[in-house]
């Protein structure tokens, strides 16, 4: 047997179905004893590899940014406090000879910012220390359809389509809460990227031990070169955004031992895709 060709290793993403795959692919090509040319092709599936490799890699950079915040956070608030308290003591015991009605808007404006850097400050904590993972189980369907219930005035109020594909159902061992906020941030965030053709979907498969929930809108989608930066901290396309919801989902989700995936389209809309599994791991709630 003498080989005659080697072709490079290629790693390529392919949809089976509705599942994503990577996989790579590597061909030899060669004559055998009888002159017959030969190919060999083998194809790995590295789902699994690549999606671990990426979740380390996204872990590190939450763990770095967490760190940093905390940090930040603390530097902050102390003199922040210090000039809250000036300022209400100054409006409270002073009072200017003149343009007194200038003056107090004047400590109105300073006590209002400093509420409002505070409130970030609040948002950096709560990124850097996250409530620990408090698992329990309940059922799958009772638990999606109370996060539905909440949206449904909103559903109805803005004329928008809602289905449930509901292919699994049953008991799951998650933090009811922390993955409500979950649920309730990517809706959310559907509902406001909706502002013609509305229609949202949620959908539950299962496939061997994992659950994936899919939340897909007919929104206006996310620019190819935004798609990987959506789950950066402080990251955000909204004017009103603090860019900070999405990092939370991502940690939480994280937390449950899953991964978080999001595919778009423009003009067509998007879907987040997420994969848990049933019962996680008391380990992973620590």
């Amino acid at each position: 047997m003498i080989v005659r060709k080697n072709e490079p290793v290629q790693e390529i993403e392919l949809t089976i179905g509705d599942v994503s795959k990577i996989v790579l692919i590597s061909q030899s090509h060669f004559w055998d004893g009888d002159n017959t040319e030969n190919y060999i092709v083998v194809i790995r599936d590295i789902t699994r590899q690549k999606h671990l490799e990426d979740r380390m890699k996204r872990q590190e950079q939450l763990t770095a940014v967490g760190q940093l915040a905390a940090g930040v956070a603390h530097e902050i608030r102390n003199p922040l406090n210090s000039i809250s308290t000036i300022v209400q003591q100054l409006k409270k015991d002073f009072k200017p000879t003149r343009d007194e009605d200038v003056y107090n808007e004047l400590i109105d404006i300073v006590y209002t910012e400093v509420k409002r850097i505070n409130q970030k400050i609040n948002e950096f904590l709560r990124f850097s220390r996250p409530e620990p993972i408090r698992p329990s189980k309940f059922k799958l369907s009772d638990w999606l359809n109370s996060i539905i219930k909440q949206y449904q005035p909103t559903f109805e109020d803005r004329q928008i389509e809602f289905v449930l594909q509901l292919n699994w159902d049953g008991e799951v061992f998650w933090d009811a809460d922390q993955m409500r906020g979950v649920m309730s941030n990517l809706i959310q965030n559907a509902i406001d990227a909706m502002t013609e053709r509305k229609r949202l979907e949620i959908g539950v498969t299962k496939e061997n031990d994992k659950i994936i929930i899919k939340v897909t809108d007919s929104g206006k989608g996310i620019p190819p070169e935004q798609l990987d930066k959506i789950f950066n901290l402080y990251f955000t396309t909204k004017a009103d955004g603090t860019g900070i919801g999405l990092s939370i989902v991502q940690r939480i989700v994280f937390e449950h031992d899953g991964m978080i995936q999001v595919s778009s389209e423009r003009d067509k809309g998007t879907t987040f895709t997420i994969t848990l599994p049933r019962t996680i791991a008391l380990d992973s709630s620590q």
